[in-house]
């Protein structure tokens, strides 16, 4: 997802054009960029700790 993303935020940056149905041709690069950190944060803990990856997933998505 990190890698997806970030390619989302350096074509919003160059200013490139978004398939019609893309879902993050409306996202903002703030918003880009804090769904990276996001993306970051929840697989930083999935490694770390013992949390549920399917409620860490679950919460992630309900974030972005």
């Amino acid at each position: 997802w990190t890698i997806f993303l970030r390619s989302v935020l350096i074509k919003k940056l160059n200013g490139q054009e978004f398939e019609e149905k893309s879902l993050f041709k409306d996202y903002s690069p703030k918003k880009l960029a804090k769904a990276i950190s996001l993306v970051q944060s929840t697989k930083f803990l999935l490694s770390t700790t013992n949390v549920n990856s399917k409620l860490a997933f679950e919460t992630l998505l309900i974030e972005i």
